[in-house]
């Protein structure tokens, strides 16, 4: 029978044990790593937050729920709808469908279109959409994934938000 030599066993060991320890370490700076850039994504998503509700906030005060109108009737919706694009100054169009044929936001465009209202869309999935070519500026975003479509808007809209706000200029 085939038999090592004390010296064999011995890098033997030595050599799982140098395996052992590097393979824990790698592991512990990689969990590192992961957890930072998720700390780092999860900063950028709250500014992103903080962002969109600062932009939206003042459209965000119109509540039909509390109209006497039946919410149910999509007729009675477009009225409203097309009372609040006429009247309320603190609603733009700053419109997201993720596969861009959304009949409501295609409603929004039209009636915004009818008050001479500047449109921007955002959508995915087909770029045969209804709604890419509808807007005064379109983004489109070439995926067929809901998560990925709806991440690449929001990142669309922090850019768009940081650009408005100066932000970025050397």
């Amino acid at each position: 029978m085939f038999s090592l030599s004390l010296k064999t066993k011995l890098v033997f060991a030595i050599t799982a044990m140098v395996v052992a320890i590097v393979a824990t370490l790698s592991t512990l700076y990689i969990s590192e790593v992961v957890h930072q850039r998720i700390q780092e994504v999860n900063s950028i998503a709250d500014v992103i937050k903080l962002h969109v509700f600062a932009v939206s906030k003042p459209a965000l005060g119109v509540d039909l729920t509390n109209s006497k109108i039946d919410l149910n009737d999509p007729k009675q919706v477009d009225a409203a709808i097309q009372e609040l694009l006429l009247y309320d100054t603190s609603i733009t169009s700053l419109l997201d469908s993720v596969t861009g044929d959304s009949p409501n936001i295609l409603n929004a465009v039209k009636m915004a279109r009818s008050r001479d209202i500047k449109v921007v869309t955002f959508s995915g999935f087909t770029p045969d959409n209804a709604l890419r070519g509808v807007g005064d500026v379109n983004f489109f975003v070439a995926a067929k994934e809901y998560g990925f479509v709806e991440v690449a808007h929001l990142a669309l809209c922090h850019a768009v938000l940081d650009i408005d706000m100066g932000l970025g200029k050397a």
